[in-house]
């Protein structure tokens, strides 16, 4: 699935960020949110950095990072521009309206480089495991600039099966996210999952905030999930 929204959209999962109305080309001198593409590149360092002190390494964010280096200065001062230009709070409404086109794995194009994203996979273990966790479904949702990932949901269903595809319980449900967005705050919130019929439903929560010069603003979005058959499933991501 593939969809071209003809006007310019541009911000995803419902967050309004407070930047000059208007505002396409970069310039930090009126709000450090606002970026360029050497300040961007000084963001992804200073991530990088703090993940080493404290003895993690994120193979996503080494990956944007080595993704934004390998761009010319035209591609980086692209991806500046749409950066900016998504964070303006016009284009919440419009992009809230897009992410509910991803009713299956696939893409939504919003323009300017800038795409939302389904993505589902699986893990199956043989039904005689005895490895807690070991099958499990996990739906994502995420944004791209130019294929660089920048913001992304995901909510993982950890079952038990029989029969190829009946689902006897569960073992929990997590919450997980990745943000490479400078002005935005992602928190996961809490996550269930149960059994019911022979299928798996999970649901789990997550709290968006933005901070910029006129104020603060956040929401809460929640993704659920319903494990249809081994290799698929239903899911949405919304408003509670």
């Amino acid at each position: 699935m593939k969809k071209f929204i003809a006007f310019l959209l541009v911000f995803v999962l419902s967050i309004t960020v407070f930047v000059k109305p208007g505002f396409v080309k970069a310039d930090s001198g009126d709000n450090e949110l606002i970026q360029t593409p050497g300040s961007y590149q000084e963001y992804l360092e200073e991530q990088i950095q703090q993940n080493i002190s404290s003895g993690y390494e994120d193979p996503d964010l080494t990956a944007a990072y080595n993704q934004y280096m390998n761009y010319t200065d035209e591609e980086k001062t692209n991806f500046i521009n749409s950066l900016n230009y998504l964070n303006q709070p016009e284009v919440t409404t419009t992009t809230v309206n897009a992410i509910d086109e991803l009713e299956a794995p696939g893409e939504v194009e919003l323009g300017q480089g800038i795409e939302l994203v389904r993505e589902d996979s699986s893990v199956v273990a043989p039904p005689d495991s005895r490895i807690i966790g070991g099958t499990y479904k996990t739906v994502t949702f995420k944004m791209t600039i130019f294929g660089l990932s920048v913001s992304s949901f995901s909510l993982t269903l950890y079952y038990n099966y029989k029969n190829g595809d009946y689902v006897t319980s569960t073992n929990g449900a997590l919450t997980a996210h990745k943000n490479f967005n400078p002005a935005v705050i992602i928190t996961d919130g809490s996550a269930v999952g149960w059994a019911d019929g022979g299928y798996g439903f999970a649901n789990g929560n997550f709290r968006i905030a933005s901070v910029a010069t006129l104020g603060f603003v956040s929401f809460t979005k929640r993704i659920e999930m319903k494990n249809v058959d081994p290799n698929g499933c239903d899911a949405r991501f919304f408003t509670p």
